[in-house]
């Protein structure tokens, strides 16, 4: 098993000054490598199938934050929408 790379980071929202830890990726992967990794696994599977799958999976979690629902997939990602703005007084809303 590989390790995780990593590097220390100033934290420039601090004082005094303090550090966070930056993740360096060994490689990106997209959907279609993954789909073969999991063809790989279950080869019942085509690698398009798996394609498929991956498309369905997320097209769901976007239904999902649409209507207003936070998704879990457990010990792994949570999906919630999030918002970024400011707002004025009186309810005013600036992006």
């Amino acid at each position: 098993m590989a390790t995780i790379q990593w590097r220390p980071e100033i934290n420039a929202m601090t004082t005094p000054q303090s550090y966070w830890i930056r993740f360096i990726p060994r490689n990106v992967l997209g959907k279609a490598d993954m789909a073969a990794r999991m063809a790989k696994v279950l080869p019942n599977y085509t690698e398009e199938e798996f394609r498929t799958f991956i498309d369905l999976h997320n097209q769901l979690i976007a239904e999902s934050l649409t209507n207003g629902e936070q998704v879990t997939e457990e010990n792994a990602f949570t999906y919630s929408l999030s918002f970024t703005g400011k707002l004025a007084a009186r309810g005013k809303c600036e992006p």
